[in-house]
């Protein structure tokens, strides 16, 4: 009964591990490879390479003399891209990306992820550590569960002590970001206009 447990434990934090893991991938990959361009400027680009004149929507109030073409109001050219971002929140120097309308939740789903596997794995080395301080004090464990012992323990320990404080790290900064991300989404505001108004 014990052995049988202790694998569908495993097979569980496996499977939580993974699907954290391909998440994180997935929402990367996405926020990264997304270009969150100004899509005017790729009508504008589109109808010179036709040999066309695109006709100019009324509503289009400002001009990017880099870009050479109209562009929304919310949009802000980003020297690091050299390109206006629609609806541009920040260039992430992480992703080599900048932040806008078409990855924006694509972003905030990649932090967000990054926090919760962070949280998963802190809970799962102090859950390891714990079984560990049990064997020392001679506690009964369940059977299978068996922490290593020798140097190699007090190494692996001190390993995963630091791992410990790394992710914490990691959690508060991300937990900082996502509540900031919240906060603006809330009061309709972008990163940049919070960071310059």
């Amino acid at each position: 009964m014990g052995y049988v447990t202790h694998a569908a434990y495993a097979i569980i934090y496996m499977l939580i591990y993974l699907g954290l893991t391909f998440l994180i991938m997935g929402f990367g990959i996405f926020a990264t490879v997304i270009d969150p361009t100004d899509e005017q400027i790729w009508l504008e680009h589109k109808a010179k390479k036709m040999g066309k004149e695109l006709e100019v929507n009324d509503e289009l109030e400002y001009f990017c003399d880099v870009c050479d073409s109209y562009v929304g109001d919310w949009s802000k050219h980003c020297g690091d891209c050299n390109r206006c971002v629609d609806v541009f929140d920040h260039h992430c120097k992480w992703m080599n990306n900048c932040v806008g309308k078409r990855n924006y939740f694509a972003f905030l789903g990649l932090i967000t992820t990054v926090m919760i596997w962070s949280i998963w794995y802190v809970f799962n080395i102090l859950l390891y550590l714990l079984l560990s301080i049990k064997e020392i004090r001679g506690y009964n464990l369940p059977d299978g569960v068996r922490p290593w012992s020798g140097p190699l323990y007090y190494i692996f320990n001190i390993f995963f002590t630091v791992q410990i404080g790394v992710n914490v790290l990691i959690i508060i900064f991300t937990f900082l970001l996502v509540k900031l991300h919240i906060k603006l989404k809330w009061i309709d505001m972008t990163a940049y206009e919070y960071l310059v108004f």
